[in-house]
Order: structure tokens, then C-alpha cells, then sequence
């Protein structure tokens, strides 16, 4: 089967407007849809039925049971942790969406074990995909800030857990947090700051204990001194989110998942968004599991036993870089080491000499999902398994990797 299996955790409003609509149109080719999770039951069913792939209601089970390819994850601030940290224990790549986590230590905890493990992982921004940025990046690069503004003003995101300060966090975390990251895609990486809230606004609503408004000034490396300020307090006029940027030579009117304004002294340009965010965030977190140069790889190889004595089923993901016009050709080869009566053998699949049939061949571009089954004599022990890909015309093994058994 061709394509990474893809497992959607949290079927809120993150899943609904960019992963799911996303998913529906990237080539099978490359990803789909394989299982999807949400609390609600009710919800997950629908959207099993309506997009593809099996229900679940817990996010253990997914894991346990889905045989997914990779995650993305779009689940409230307080749940992420033990989610994450679950995929690294079983080297599943997962695309969380923002934030990484309430808390900066636990958030550097997560991203060191995703390091530590080699793992593939990212965290959703997607105004970096936007097009119009491009615009703006090489305004900048001819002449650099003077000054900026960043807002995310406006009302308050209607579910229950945004206004709680130990669930949501604020307003920082859930909205304005893509304005910090904007600011650091223009302008550098930051090093000081210091801020101040507002309360009292929104004091007539029930549970609420989050700032209504807020102003964070940022440092940056270069030496730019910014402001960001945040609002959840507008509710019968329209709010505003984007940046306005000075520089020597002109002003950047930046208006998120809109369009931006380089105003100039020969006049002014335009730029439209024009990109799916969506679609390019998603896109490019599945051709970041693509080894790099002209390189194939198995992931994830997998082998359990059956039902049957001597039954046994695997499964594994082959993933080949570069090479993306001219389908890899070839062949998928097991040798199974296996102990019977005292004795060690090596059973090859397909046996030697034979031609292989269809369960064993390969023709795919990006990633090709493997999965199937062998016997053994039922008295005999297998030991371990090692997968081998044969491209084409050559016994030597492009690919390989073993599991242990005993």
C-alpha cells in the first residue's frame, strides 16, 4: 500500500479548518487519512465516516492499535506531555499544533527527547507558509527594521478550556503566539522581554481568569525592539491581527492570512496570501520523514506472531529520497532466523531462485507501506527478522534493518 498512514489526534477546531480539509487533497500517493481520535465518540465517528480511516476515542489506542505512519496533533495546551512523549517512545514522527506546552521546561524536556531520539516532529505554525511572506522577507533583506507593531486583537475563542488560565494559558499561547513566531521569521531570534497585562474587561464571564489584553516588547539578537500586543476583549467590531514594520526605506503593512502592503517611495505593492497553509504545513512535515539525497530507508519494521503456530505478520515503511520523478523497482527479501529441534536454519523469503510474487514487490515513488505474513514450521523458533530491499537487477541490499525475536 502506498502512502504514509496518518493518525489525527483532537478533532477540534485545528483538525476541521486545516488537517482534514489538507489531507482530502494530498495525493494517496504520498498520505492518508489511516485513524482518527477524539474524546467525543460521536465526533470521531462522523469523522471516520465522512473522511476515512477508523474511529478511536483514546489516544492509547490509536497508538497501541492504528499501525499509524505518523501523527499530527491538535489537542489543548494542559493535555499536551504524556502524548508526545508516548510517539517518542515508540519513534512515531508527530506534528503537534501549538503550543509545544504551557510551560517553557516542559516544552524543552519534549524537544530534547525528540533530539535525542533522531525523531522527526514539528510544531504547527502555519503563518510561516503563507506566500506574502516571502514578499516581506526580501523587503527586509534590502532593508532591514527599524521598528515594529504585532496584534492579535479581537473576541474570545469559544470553547470552554481558552479562558482558564491552567488549560489554555491566554491569549499568548493560543493566538498571538503566531505573531512571536512571525516576528522571529522576520527578524531573528529574540532575547529579552518584558510585558505587561490588563484585566477587568471581561470580567462577566464565568471561569475566565486570563489576562484581556496585553503589551510584550521583544529584543532581538540584532538589536530591534519590538511590541506585541494581544486583546480577547473586542466583541461588536471587527478585531485586527498582523504587524506593521518601519524601516529606512519604506513601511510593511502586514495583514495575517490576508495579504501585506510594501509602501515605498515609488508607491505601493501588494502581495496576496495565496497559499493553502494548511496544505503546505502538512505537506511539508510528511517530506521532512524523505531521507535527504538519493537515499531509501525502512522505518518502523514490525514483526508479530499470528494466530497460527508458526504464523507470523509484518509490517514496515519504506521512505526514498530525491529521486521523486522515477519510481523505485525492486524487491522486498526476509531472512528469518529460526531455531528447531536444537538446530539453527535461515529461511529466505522469497526462497532463493524463486521470482518474487506480489507481496513481495516494490514500485512506489515516496513511501510505500509493507505489510504481510509468513509461516514457519510450527516446532520452530523464529529468532530474529531482517528485511532486505533489492533494487531491480542487483542482489545487493539498498536497505536493511532486523528485529529480535527471542
Amino acid at each position: 500500500m502506498a502512502g504514509l498512514k496518518v493518525g489525527l489526534i483532537g478533532l477540534g477546531g485545528v483538525a476541521r479548518w486545516t488537517h482534514l480539509p489538507a489531507l482530502a487533497k494530498i495525493d494517496p500517493e504520498i498520505a492518508t487519512l489511516h485513524a482518527v481520535c477524539d474524546r467525543n465518540a460521536e465526533l470521531a465517528a462522523k469523522t471516520a465516516a465522512e473522511a476515512g480511516g477508523t474511529a478511536y476515542t483514546e489516544p492509547e489506542r490509536l497508538l497501541d492499535e492504528a499501525g499509524c505512519d505518523c501523527l499530527i496533533i491538535g489537542i489543548p495546551p494542559h493535555l499536551h506531555g504524556d502524548l508526545e512523549h508516548r510517539c517518542i517512545a515508540a519513534r512515531l514522527p508527530f506534528l503537534m499544533e501549538k503550543p509545544a506546552h504551557r510551560h517553557i521546561e516542559q516544552a524543552i524536556e519534549i524537544a530534547d527527547a525528540v533530539d535525542a531520539a533522531g525523531l522527526v516532529a514539528g510544531v504547527g505554525y502555519l503563518d510561516r507558509y503563507q506566500r506574502s511572506n516571502d514578499a516581506v522577507r526580501e523587503f527586509l533583506a534590502s532593508s532591514p527594521a527599524g521598528a515594529f507593531t504585532g496584534y492579535w486583537i479581537g473576541g474570545i475563542y469559544n470553547v470552554p478550556w481558552w479562558i482558564k488560565r491552567d488549560q489554555g494559558g491566554g491569549q499568548h499561547f493560543e493566538q498571538t503566539t503566531h505573531i512571536y513566531d512571525l516576528s522571529r521569521y522576520f527578524f531573528g531570534e529574540v532575547v529579552e522581554v518584558f510585558a505587561r497585562g490588563v484585566t477587568g474587561l471581561n470580567n462577566d464571564i464565568d471561569g475566565y481568569d486570563i489576562e484581556d489584553a496585553s503589551a510584550a516588547t521583544l529584543v532581538f539578537e540584532s538589536g530591534l525592539v519590538g511590541v506585541v500586543w494581544s486583546g480577547c476583549f473586542v466583541r461588536q467590531a471587527p478585531g485586527r491581527n498582523g504587524m506593521d514594520i518601519f524601516t529606512r526605506s519604506g513601511r510593511v503593512e502586514y495583514h495575517n492570512r490576508s495579504h501585506v502592503v510594501i509602501h515605498t517611495k515609488g508607491g505601493q505593492e501588494r502581495t496576496e496570501r495565496e497559499t493553502d497553509q494548511g496544505l503546505a504545513e502538512d505537506l511539508a512535515f510528511f517530506e521532512n520523514l524523505v531521507p535527504a539525497g538519493d537515499k531509501l530507508e525502512i522505518h518502523r519494521f514490525k514483526v508479530e506472531r499470528d494466530a497460527l503456530p508458526g504464523e507470523y505478520r509484518y509490517r514496515l515503511l519504506l521512505l526514498q529520497g530525491g529521486r521523486r520523478e522515477r519510481p523505485f523497482q525492486g524487491s522486498l527479501q526476509l531472512l528469518v532466523s529460526v531455531q528447531e529441534g536444537g538446530r539453527d536454519a535461515m529461511i529466505t523469503l522469497p526462497a532463493a531462485g524463486d521470482s518474487p510474487g506480489i507481496a513481495y514487490r516494490l514500485s512506489f515513488k515516496h513511501f510505500f507501506r509493507v505489510e504481510g505474513n509468513f509461516r514457519v514450521p510450527a516446532a520452530a523458533k523464529v529468532r530474529s527478522v531482517q528485511a532486505r530491499v533489492l533494487e531491480s537487477g542487483s542482489n545487493q541490499a539498498r536497505a536493511t534493518q532486523q528485529v529480535d525475536l527471542s
